[in-house]
């Protein structure tokens, strides 16, 4: 039971980073620092953190848990598959355009601030900090 709750731990800490980098990204792509050079390297990270979403729902369904514990790796897992087709059916459609993109960084923030106060919520609940 210590290593599944370490790994619970473990998962909310990098569930606050994921949504740090989402804060610092959206604020980086508002005020028009955004870079190829750090783009490659999140959008690996992202796929990364969406394959470590998936071994947490198999780590999350062997052991007795609160649902609540579910919230965050099924969020990604949906909001990842979601927005990965509404990204190709913008860019199929051509409606990708700077207003749009706007639109997207600020909810892309709300989230990711979202994200981090959850995680927070969860870590303060749990007693892990």
């Amino acid at each position: 039971m210590e290593d599944y709750h370490r790994f619970i731990r473990i998962y909310l800490i990098f569930a606050l980073i994921w949504g740090s980098l989402g804060v610092i990204d959206s604020i980086l792509n508002l005020i028009n620092l955004n870079s190829k050079y750090y783009i490659i390297p999140l959008s690996l990270l992202g796929l990364l953190f969406f394959g470590f979403n998936l071994f947490s729902v198999y780590r999350l369904r062997q052991e007795d848990n609160e649902p609540l514990i579910w919230v965050l790796p099924l969020y990604y897992i949906i909001s990842y598959v979601l927005f990965f087709i509404l990204g190709l059916v913008l860019i199929w459609a051509n409606w990708y355009t700077s207003i749009l993109v706007m639109v997207i960084t600020i909810i892309s923030l709300l989230f990711s601030s979202g994200e981090i106060i959850f995680s927070l919520y969860l870590l303060k609940r749990f007693k892990f900090i």
